[in-house]
């Protein structure tokens, strides 16, 4: 999006502090009035300012819907919703969004994968977007039932993955059978593709 700048004398640092005020309050006080009052103050012709409102709301989806989640949620694998569309990670980010979805963490999406066979094969051969960034485990890893990784193989390839460490959001993908079988591992983790990277599916569950 591009936006007309009103005329102005406010430094640009001083616009980019107002931000980052934005964004750490937007957690504890309502988004709009928040808005409300940084919009005023920011050197942005106000034809601009819907557009504008828009794109901070989608970036801030993700968070908000962390926020409401239950804590200790169970899911069930009739949870997950596949949808076979091709996206990148914002736009994945907006469809789960405009659909009452939101993201998979990688501990639940291994949880109900590792050991459902019909659901897997829904996504063998696909990777998709996960909730969250960066990981420092890097190199094989067992699935613990909580879904946390512990590092080494087991015997059981169902139950391996391998981690690539990194600071980017988190990707999951699947194994076709024939390559599972050949490196003894099911699943990967990759927090290193570029958010532009499209992935085939967009997977997610329902925001409760």
């Amino acid at each position: 999006m591009t936006c007309k700048r009103a005329a102005s004398t406010r430094p640009q640092g001083e616009c980019d502090r107002m931000w980052s005020i934005f964004r750490s309050k937007a957690g504890n006080e309502s988004q709009k009035a928040v808005q409300g009052r940084i919009l005023e103050k920011l050197p942005i012709a106000p034809e601009n300012w819907s557009d504008l409102k828009k794109s901070v709301s989608g970036l801030d989806e993700a968070a908000q819907a962390a926020q409401r989640r239950p804590e200790n949620l169970t899911l069930k694998n009739t949870d997950i919703k596949i949808m076979n569309k091709s996206a990148n990670h914002d736009n994945s980010l907006r469809i789960l969004g405009e659909s009452g979805l939101r993201p998979l963490t990688y501990q639940e999406a291994l949880v109900l994968l590792s050991d459902d066979p019909k659901l897997k094969g829904e996504l063998r051969t696909k990777w998709f977007w996960l909730e969250g960034r960066g990981i420092k485990l890097h190199g094989s890893c067992t699935i613990q039932p909580n879904g946390s990784l512990k590092e080494g193989d087991s015997s059981d390839l169902e139950k391996n993955i391998y981690v690539c460490s990194g600071e980017g959001p988190l990707t999951l993908e699947v194994y076709s059978d024939h390559h599972a079988a050949a490196i003894g591992r099911r699943f990967e983790i990759n927090p290193s593709k570029s958010i532009a990277c499209v992935a085939e599916l967009v997977v997610g569950v329902r925001v409760l």
